[in-house]
């Protein structure tokens, strides 16, 4: 059976248990896949032997970010869809299979994400997808969450976390690869916000289930060094895909946020934005008739960013029911079942 997907993974000083776990849930799958494993830790070779014989392989001289690795596969792959992962997860047997499925039949979206939970806390969520408020700050849709089946219905997603993501290869021709300036972090944004500008959709596929370790490759990072790769790529992004209003708010927000610059990395934030102004605009109007058009005649499409207060679940009451069968499995006393029929008399005229 010749493959539909590729699945890409980039390492860097991955701990060997963790990858161990993830090559043997690859090898697990029900549905067939090409792999390309992705080294931006040149020094370490000690991982090479848990690999597939069959994985393309290549190690990069230095450390040349996530998202230019992750570019460097795609253009290797040749199936319809490409699985694009973290090193630090656990699929689950049948997750490639249901990923493919959902793709196919949504022939309008860019890719499908799986329910993830998290691997140290089981039964708790780690993300169904990625949520956005009005200064687009990113956070994991229902991280830290009981899984109480408030996520088990396919939803239209804000945006994708490309932790664990399948997505189509004709969107990616279309909308292009990662934005290969982003060291690390916020690629996955500013590829769904290019992507939303040719109208695509993302789309969570619930019966996909994977375990993920939470930035288990980021925990040595500096937290100087992690505020300043989000800020600074989240400046770009807003410069980028946002109407001009809208940066302004946001540039003054980090302003406020950041003044009188203290912490370590503050002032960087500001003065990468700036060194990379010129390569931003140019990215942004690419030509004077564009720049003329966005600034003084019309504004650039909208946006629609998430505010903090709607990103509960849209399915409610399926939530509320299924919170209500996991107190009754807990406490099954006379006392419960007459508080539950009537929260669930209640629960009917929502």
């Amino acid at each position: 059976m010749i493959p539909a997907l590729t699945v890409v993974v980039v390492l860097y000083q991955p701990e060997k248990a963790g990858l161990k776990n993830f090559f043997h849930s690859l090898a697990r799958q029900s549905e067939p896949y090409h792999l390309i494993v992705l080294d931006n830790s040149p020094l370490s070779k000690e991982w090479k032997e848990l690999m597939p014989p069959s994985a393309l392989f290549h190690r990069f001289r230095r450390n040349v970010g996530y998202a230019r690795a992750v570019n460097w596969a795609l253009k290797k792959v040749t199936t319809p869809y490409v699985l694009v992962s973290n090193f630090d997860v656990v699929l689950a047997p049948d997750c490639l299979q249901h990923l493919r499925e959902a793709v196919e039949k949504n022939p309008d979206a860019a890719g499908v994400c799986p329910k993830v939970y998290l691997s140290d806390f089981p039964g708790y969520i780690d993300s169904v997808g990625i949520v956005l408020d009005e200064y687009l700050q990113a956070a994991n849709r229902g991280i830290g969450m009981v899984d109480v089946g408030q996520f088990d219905l396919e939803e239209i997603l804000p945006a994708l976390s490309f932790s664990c993501v399948l997505l189509s290869m004709e969107a990616v021709q279309r909308v292009g690869g990662l934005p290969d300036d982003y060291f690390l972090y916020y690629e996955d944004v500013e590829w769904c916000l290019r992507a939303r500008k040719f109208s695509y959709s993302f789309r969570s596929c619930p019966e996909a289930k994977v375990w993920h370790q939470h930035s288990a490759a980021a925990r040595a990072l500096n937290p100087n060094i992690k505020q300043y790769l989000l800020r600074s790529n989240l400046l770009r992004t807003a410069f980028l895909h946002l109407p001009l209003r809208d940066f302004f708010h946001i540039f003054l927000f980090h302003l406020a946020l950041f003044f009188p610059f203290r912490q370590p990395f503050s002032s960087a934030i500001f003065s990468d934005f700036f060194l990379h102004f010129p390569y931003l605009l140019f990215r942004r109007f690419k030509s004077p008739r564009i720049l003329w058009r966005n600034i003084f005649k019309e504004p650039p499409p909208e946006i629609e960013l998430f505010h903090t207060q709607t990103l509960q679940p849209q399915n409610l009451r399926a939530c509320l029911f299924a919170s209500l069968l996991k107190l009754w499995e807990v406490h099954p006393e006379q006392e419960t079942f007459r508080l539950l029929q009537k929260l669930e008399k209640r629960l009917v005229r929502i």
